[in-house]
């Protein structure tokens, strides 16, 4: 027993070494990104921005994430130095495009760093073949020992994490220890990160040219043949069922369409893939009906997607899928006309589109903010007198494409179009006096309110245009409290007040200095950042509470169904604002950090009853 504890033992560092070895770069990218980790969350209650060069660390940690992934490709690619020395140079260069402070900027350079992290994954598969020739089936079975290794990566670091906690978990039962809050997720670092990354190299096999196609194991058949098969012939049907109600009654697509096309085809390659190893003389002829397929679709995918472009401009998703679509409809070319088409062009010419989606003037963010700057341009010279009786469609649209640009884009984007009211809007913002949450608007709001109507989100379109529908309505919920600018707040045992809002699926944060804060001291140490189903209290950058609201606004919804309906199906007074009572609207939440008092002025749930919008005021006190 202890030889071979002892021979494993010499087995796993022998391995060890090999895979730093041969990965240096990768596996010290992964280490020196978990000790980076598990140091901020050692930093623990402490104001973390305040540690010397900590911005700095941040960066180094954001451009490591997308190292591993990187330098993994270039090393596949070629060991030659040189060719390590520029992927090196190109992530140097990375790291100093980024700006000083992450959280700033952190919408927009996470949606760009994580189509670079998918689009070096992709590339990690066609790497040792780029300038090489190989057979389909000697590429296929490379690409399927690294899907499989991964499955095998995260199934051990799963099962090792869980025997861990089960460790911990005794330990606090048994013997009264009480570790550090955080050490569950330090441990998930090292297991998930440092562990399954190395491990993960250790399987990547030495000699990818010199694989050879493997006779298909059972587990290997049965997903080829009865699990991906079926599926794609579910959705085969589906979708070439719907095709043929659009010919025959004359219809357009909608826009749920187009996902179906892009899962139908996603499925479709993977199972034209999988069947590399068991493809035989009598079913070859399936290859073909696969691409066909496919290629059909692309064709109700376009017309989808020019319906909703032409409606509503293009959106950075409107974007990725019309690339998707160019893209479905090259490579199913290619593999019809090609006799001798090449397995690995599908992740290259992936993973090139992913990077093209980045790079200026080409990039998402440029095309959909021409797009919708554009189209609202176009929309609010329709009407010259814009008022509540103005088309609904129209105020829609207006309000629609405000709330895009503002979200995606910054209030900036909008001072081309209608300059006066952003200045007179970031007037009112920078002289605000008060926390009151009435003494500034949601921009969108405020912005269709001068314009001449109030907002129109999309539930409240679907509502008015489905008026006769008694079901299909938004619930517009008021605290008692809400048309008083002068109510009374019992602040006992709390120390700070903050106002907060959240509309339609975007992030805002709200901010509010206590009235006992000295002009030079007039530092704001807590942001409150909201989102549909939580709202975070931030100082700085180190989460104090991640509040979950969902069984709260359930419990909301159930109070009004409880009040406001006689039955499940009619509904009284439907488009009235509805009343509660301030302890109806009042959650209360407490950790080892904070004491909180949530006090819910507004909540809007949309027709289907999803929570739409919200805002209030939140009472805060550190323990």
């Amino acid at each position: 027993m202890f030889n071979t504890l002892l021979k494993f033992l010499d087995y796993s560092s022998k391995s060890f070494l090999e895979t730093i070895k041969r990965f240096p770069l990768v596996s010290f990218s992964a280490y020196l990104l978990t000790l980076i980790l598990i140091i901020f969350m050692s930093i623990g209650h402490g104001n973390i921005e305040d540690y010397a060069n900590y911005n700095i660390a941040n960066k180094i940690a954001f451009t490591l994430t997308l190292a591993i992934p990187f330098l993994l490709a270039i090393r596949l690619i070629s060991p030659n130095k040189i060719l390590l020395l520029l992927g090196l140079s190109l992530l140097t260069l990375y790291y100093f495009t980024l700006p000083p402070t992450l959280e700033s900027n952190s919408q927009l350079y996470e949606q760009k760093h994580i189509i670079f992290i998918l689009s070096s994954i992709l590339f990690i598969i066609p790497a040792p073949f780029l300038f090489r020739s190989v057979k389909n089936e000697n590429f296929w079975e490379w690409t399927k020992q690294l899907i499989f290794n991964i499955f095998w990566t995260l199934l051990f670091g799963t099962i090792i994490y869980l025997g861990l906690l089960g460790v911990i978990f005794a330990f606090e039962k048994l013997f009264d220890i009480v570790f550090p809050h955080n050490l569950k997720a330090q441990i998930a670092l090292l297991v998930y990160l440092l562990f399954s990354v190395n491990y993960f190299l250790s399987q990547i096999p030495k000699y990818p040219l010199l694989l050879q196609a493997k006779p298909y194991s059972k587990i290997e058949t049965i997903l080829s043949k009865y699990i991906l098969t079926p599926l794609m012939l579910i959705y085969f049907a589906i979708l070439f069922s719907y095709t043929f109600k659009i010919i025959l009654l004359n219809q357009f697509p909608n826009g749920t369409m187009s996902w179906l096309v892009l899962v139908f085809s996603a499925l479709a390659i993977i199972t034209f893939l999988f069947w590399t190893g068991i493809w035989t003389d009598k079913n070859s002829h399936y290859k073909k009906w696969i691409w066909i397929a496919i290629l059909l679709q692309t064709f109700v995918l376009a017309t989808s997607l020019y319906m909703r472009i032409n409606q509503y401009g293009f959106t950075e998703n409107r974007y990725y899928i019309m690339l998707m679509g160019i893209w479905l409809f090259g490579i199913s070319l290619y593999f019809l006309l090609k006799k001798t088409h090449d397995y690995k062009w599908i992740f290259i010419s992936l993973s090139l589109l992913s990077l093209m989606t980045q790079v200026e003037p080409f990039s998402a963010k440029s095309i959909s903010k021409t797009s919708q700057e554009k189209q609202l341009k176009t929309l609010l010279i329709t009407d010259n007198n814009l008022s509540e009786t103005s088309d609904i469609n129209l105020r829609y649209k207006i309000s629609n494409t405000i709330e895009y640009l503002y979200a995606k884009h910054s209030i900036d984007s909008l001072m081309p179009i209608i300059p006066d009211i952003v200045e007179n809007y970031k007037h009112q913002s920078n002289n605000k006096e008060d926390c009151s949450v009435t003494a500034i608007h949601y921009f969108p709001k405020y912005a269709t309110k001068e314009l001449g109507f109030t907002f129109i989100d999309k539930w409240q379109w679907k509502a008015k245009i489905n008026s006769n529908k008694e079901d299909n309505i938004p619930i517009y919920i008021h605290s008692q409290t809400r048309n008083s600018s002068q109510d009374i707040i019992n602040i006992d045992g709390y120390t700070w007040l903050i106002n907060f809002e959240f509309y339609n699926d975007s992030t805002s944060k709200s901010y509010c200095p206590p009235e006992n804060i000295n002009a030079k001291d007039n530092i704001i140490p807590f942001t409150v950042s909201t989102k549909s189903d939580t709202i975070s209290i931030k100082r700085n950058s180190q989460i104090l509470a991640s509040i979950t609201i969902k069984k709260f606004m359930d419990k909301v919804k159930q109070t009004w169904l409880t009040k406001y309906k006689n039955d499940e199906h009619q509904v009284l007074n439907p488009y009235s604002d509805v009343i509660l009572t301030e302890k109806e609207l009042t959650y209360l939440y407490e950790n080892h950090q904070v004491k909180v008092k949530i006090l819910f002025q507004t909540i809007a749930f949309s027709p289907e009853k999803k929570l739409d919008d919200y805002r209030g005021r939140i009472l805060i006190n550190i323990k």
